[in-house]
């Protein structure tokens, strides 16, 4: 059946720019981020994630209990076909590790939901010899504050500011006491929601666009 886009054609014409999108990472960031992109009406979406659901990803990723031992690829499979009723064959879903050699995908643009600022770096060297990509939206998360920085990859000038603010290494990561990375589900929705918006913005309103976003929600703080 899918959904009726109706009550936010005029925020955002969808069957204007229906182009193709990948998420890649599907954690408490990208899981989001996919639900949102089917939620404004987009079709030719791929997903892209070499992980599976565990128990402890249900408080902060888009996923249900039926889906731990699930790969989160197909995990967000079942997520779309619960929300619009069926699965659109333009959609793709991956299960895989993007490394440097990987095959080439029509990504358009792309939101880089990834843990790691070795994948971020990597992926962006990638994209840069991949002609068909246009538009990244790198999104980062701690505990209670995110940023979204949006990289033009067809302006070299983009790239290189990208790469001159990138931290060296993933040293500041919030750690729990038990050793694993910190994550708030609804830091994780803020922060999507974001995304999803400047991209938004970019297709639609591109003067409303920011380069690089950073909110802090304790105390709440936008700095741009």
């Amino acid at each position: 059946m899918g959904i009726s886009t109706i009550r936010h054609d005029e925020v955002f014409p969808v069957h204007k720019y229906d182009y193709p999108v990948t998420v890649i990472g599907v954690g408490a960031i990208g899981s989001r981020v996919g639900m949102a992109l089917v939620e404004l009406g987009l079709t030719k979406l791929t997903f892209i994630d070499f992980d599976e659901v565990e128990a402890h990803n249900l408080a902060n990723q888009a996923f249900m209990d039926c889906h731990i031992g699930v790969s989160k690829v197909y995990a967000m499979e079942d997520l779309v076909r619960m929300k619009l009723g069926y699965v659109p064959d333009t959609m793709t879903f991956l299960q895989e590790k993007v490394t440097p050699e990987s095959q080439t995908i029509n990504h358009g643009t792309v939101f880089m939901c990834v843990d790691s600022i070795e994948a971020r770096r990597m992926l962006i060297e990638k994209f840069k010899q991949d002609d068909s990509t246009f538009n990244v939206f790198d999104t980062r998360m701690a505990s209670t504050h995110g940023n979204v920085v949006y990289v033009n990859m067809i302006n070299e000038s983009s790239i290189r500011k990208y790469f001159k603010n990138l931290p060296e290494n993933d040293d500041n990561t919030e750690l729990s006491a038990c050793g694993s990375t910190l994550t708030v589900g609804t830091t994780a929705s803020l922060i999507a929601n974001l995304a999803v918006w400047q991209f938004m913005h970019l297709r639609h309103e591109p003067a409303a666009m920011e380069e690089n976003i950073e909110i802090f929600f304790k105390p709440l703080t936008l700095c741009q």
